[in-house]
């Protein structure tokens, strides 16, 4: 571990870039609980905070990871954000505090494991208590699942980052240098730069849309505006996730069910199912699937990806991947290959030593 540094710009664009790759690893592995990320994008964190990152550089590092996130998933817009900026900034405020407090105890080769589980604890927490906001105090019986879940992966995260900050040369280099990835040209042309006038109609028709959406109370309209949205995604060649949305939608229904209340359709036991609660759970659950594709449209109007600080991070992501691509084939495809390969893929960008 070096001295505590505050990073630069491009360090923290570099390091924001690698948050922004395993968000992009981790939205292609299937969801089947609600709320709950395996948390792959704190790995960079966790290096950062091991290389001792000073406060207000972790704090840059963590609204990267945030928006990175969120424009990587499409969720800008959407209630997800709100439980992605409640789970940062707790999560973030106690691996800080708590990396500091082993640190001074000389517990600092063991604090990678304690900061990610004690992490994943505050976040998973933050989540559900926000969540309840959305869908009442039930949404606390997602804590043990997500908790359950959450403790495992930062686990393994925490083993993960212990691995790496022992055995790569990354945490030195860092420390010693700036990195040397050349940016040629702009992320983005000059066309998708300047935004048409018919775009930003389209944004703000978006965004009436999502408004409309907590204003009519209509199961008939919620599920047309998701269609439509999931349509549109389509039409634009965009990746839409229907299950996702239908664990989302029956996931939240099941929970409104805990309140009963309204004319009473079944009985299981001594549990009514009753068709007020049934109608209130599936008003919340199209109503958020909504919010998430609306949100993805809103941002491709706006294409928020190419701007300030986000545009240098992508050209980082984008040699990133290339470059884990590349290794993981000379590696070749054993399960100890992913180690290796994002080991040198992350050393060799960071040097600028990308020659295919």
């Amino acid at each position: 571990m070096c001295s505590r540094i505050h990073p630069s710009s491009s360090q923290l664009a570099f390091l924001g870039a690698a948050c922004m790759f395993f968000s992009m690893v981790e939205l292609s592995i299937p969801r089947f609980v609600p709320f709950f990320r395996l948390g792959l994008s704190n790995l960079p964190l966790l290096v950062a905070l091991s290389m001792g990152m000073d406060f207000s550089g972790f704090l840059c590092l963590l609204g990267l990871k945030l928006i990175s996130q969120a424009v990587v998933s499409g969720t800008l817009f959407s209630y997800v954000f709100v439980l992605s900026l409640a789970a940062a900034v707790s999560s973030g405020l106690v691996m800080y505090g708590l990396s500091l407090l082993l640190n001074r105890k000389g517990l600092f080769s063991l604090s990678l494991l304690g900061v990610s589980v004690a992490g994943a604890l505050a976040s998973n927490t933050a989540q559900c208590l926000v969540a309840t906001l959305f869908l009442g105090r039930q949404a606390m019986l997602l804590f043990f699942p997500v908790a359950g879940l959450g403790l495992v992966t930062s686990v393994l995260l925490g083993l993960a980052s212990n691995a790496f900050v022992s055995n790569s040369e990354f945490p030195s280099l860092f420390c010693s240098a700036q990195p040397q990835v050349a940016v040629q040209g702009s992320v983005v042309n000059d066309k998708r730069r300047s935004s048409s006038l018919l775009k930003k109609a389209a944004a703000v028709l978006m965004g009436l849309m999502m408004v409309s959406i907590f204003m009519i109370d209509s199961l008939w309209y919620k599920g047309g505006v998701l269609a439509f949205t999931m349509a549109v995604l389509l039409a634009v060649r965009c990746k839409v996730h229907p299950v996702r949305t239908i664990v989302l939608i029956v996931s939240v229904s099941l929970l409104s069910l805990f309140s009963p209340y309204g004319r009473v359709l079944f009985s299981i036991g001594q549990f009514d199912v009753t068709l007020g609660a049934l109608e209130h759970g599936l008003s919340i659950g199209l109503g958020l699937a909504c919010t998430m594709g609306l949100s993805r449209l809103i941002m491709l109007c706006l294409d928020l990806a190419g701007k300030g600080m986000l545009a240098l991070l992508l050209v980082y992501v984008g040699q990133l991947g290339e470059q884990f691509a590349l290794q993981r084939k000379i590696a070749g495809w054993k399960p100890s290959s992913w180690k290796t390969a994002a080991d040198v893929a992350v050393v060799k960008v960071y040097r600028g030593d990308i020659v295919d």
